[in-house]
């Protein structure tokens, strides 16, 4: 019963959410994804069933049978949005807005100016009007993109971030899914079907800027992090060549509580000096 009365929810949503995206022209379909109250729309029916059904069963509140039929509900709902999506901007463009710019949207700005300036539609210079502002505004979007500057609203790098996000783990996760049942894991099943929490952090205005901005930081401390991952390697090796098999080096507590906190090989002298810098120190494991 539960089963069949998330079957009619899935498609009544569906039937509404198509009718909604499809009811707007042309030029209007990308707007639609940037209002405010669509993210609302996905919040609501798509991550918040999620999260209070979960939250819910931490304290023995609803039966598992319920809270699996909603994570199928919230998980085919989040797919079919992101799927609406990349049919609406096109796969290239849905992956990469800046390197692509936008025609519909450079198309729809142009006519809503030529309608502020009531212009006759009529007038056969009218069309040439229309193309050449086209024209000029592709060349300053290519101009942009050239010289590196600072993104446009149009451009939003914020939004390749965030498609790429969502396409990344609804694709992964809707692979996980179908190996889960073809091998009979069904546990597996559950867990897959969790990845519409992680909507949370893609679709909430604050968490966005904040990921955003993780994005543009961590790749520019890159070679700091090569650096100290070469320095521990070269250490870990100097670790496993003097101190190798010297247990009269090492604390005895050590081998004896069945720690791998040794030098004995590589793998325990990087997990040594993992330790040494997060948690214990070197006197807490060697003799001094």
């Amino acid at each position: 019963m539960a089963g069949d009365t998330a079957l009619c929810c899935n498609i009544y949503v569906y039937l509404n959410f198509s009718f909604f995206f499809f009811d707007c022209k042309e030029g209007k379909k990308k707007i639609v994804f940037r209002h405010e109250r669509y993210h609302h729309w996905v919040l609501t029916l798509g991550v918040a069933p999620a999260i209070i059904s979960a939250c819910i069963t931490g304290f023995g509140g609803i039966s598992g049978k319920t809270v699996e039929t909603t994570l199928w509900f919230c998980f085919g709902f989040n797919l079919a949005e992101i799927l609406l999506r990349w049919f609406a901007f096109g796969f290239r463009r849905f992956l990469d807005l800046i390197a692509l710019p936008d025609p519909p949207l450079i198309q729809h700005a142009v006519a809503k100016w030529l309608k502020e300036q009531k212009l006759d539609t009529d007038d056969p210079s009218y069309d040439n009007l229309k193309w050449k502002i086209m024209e000029k505004q592709g060349r300053h979007l290519k101009a942009q993109k050239k010289k590196k500057k600072k993104r446009s609203k149009f451009d939003r790098k914020e939004w390749i971030l965030i498609n790429r996000l969502e396409a990344i783990l609804f694709i992964g996760a809707l692979i996980g899914i179908v190996l889960s049942l073809v091998f009979g894991r069904y546990r597996s099943v559950i867990i897959f079907l969790q990845v519409s929490l992680m909507r949370m952090f893609t679709v909430l205005p604050s968490i966005r800027i904040v990921l955003a901005s993780l994005y543009d930081i961590v790749p520019k401390f890159g070679w700091f992090v090569v650096f100290i991952a070469i320095t521990i390697f070269c250490f870990a090796r100097l670790g496993t060549t003097l101190f190798a098999g010297k247990s009269s080096i090492v604390l005895p507590e050590v081998y004896d509580g069945g720690s791998d906190a040794n030098f004995d090989d590589m793998g325990n002298s990087l997990m040594s000096l993992f330790q040494m810098l997060l948690q214990n120190g070197w006197t807490n494991i060697m003799c001094y």
